[in-house]
């Protein structure tokens, strides 16, 4: 099929119905409000393709828009680059592929804990039966902010400093290391 440039359609017509591919270039007018609802009104394109010179209207056009990639002033480009995510958005696709992208999407990251027997005389208020002597147990942390206080305004140590926090970055790091210690054999 040849290069084919389509005008005069309007939003509802079959032509905008899905994404295109083959070189089809539909055509229609509007200013940028309308060329931005007209785009919200649709699933989101996985691809956008802004041309104009003007920032303020690209960047009215970025800010009130969705799409996968964005080239200005050109086409296809975002696809080309390796290390950038490549990746449509609801109905044009999920997720992203390229580079270190692609590997984080088809990847499952679980954690694995595996507490150490002896942790366990620590922790061992998480058990039924449940009474006034395991409460006695439970870790209390205290908050050590004040109304008002920014993050800049607080101390390393928090949570972590705390009883609770401790057993369990303890109970974390044994874990962890007794499972690496049993796959690495």
């Amino acid at each position: 099929m040849k290069p084919t440039i389509v005008s005069n359609l309007e939003m509802d017509d079959s032509l905008l119905g899905g994404e295109l591919f083959g070189p089809i270039c539909p055509v229609v007018k509007a200013d940028t409000k309308a060329a931005c609802e007209a785009v919200n009104t649709k699933d989101h394109p996985l691809a956008l393709y802004i041309f104009s010179n003007d920032k303020s209207e690209i960047e009215t056009i970025l800010n009130n828009t969705n799409s996968g990639g964005v080239t200005i002033n050109d086409v296809v480009l975002h696809a080309g680059f390796p290390g950038a995510p490549f990746g449509g958005v609801g109905g044009s696709g999920h997720g992203y592929y390229h580079g270190p992208y692609g590997f984080k999407q088809f990847s499952h990251l679980r954690v694995v804990v595996n507490t150490p027997k002896w942790l366990e005389r620590f922790i061992e208020f998480r058990y039924p039966p449940y009474d006034n002597s395991k409460l006695a147990k439970v870790p209390k942390p205290k908050a050590k902010f004040k109304r008002g206080e920014t993050i800049e305004d607080q101390r390393p140590g928090g949570l972590w400093l705390s009883r609770a926090g401790v057993l369990a970055a303890v109970s974390v790091a044994f874990g962890a290391f007794a499972y690496y210690r049993r796959t690495s054999r």
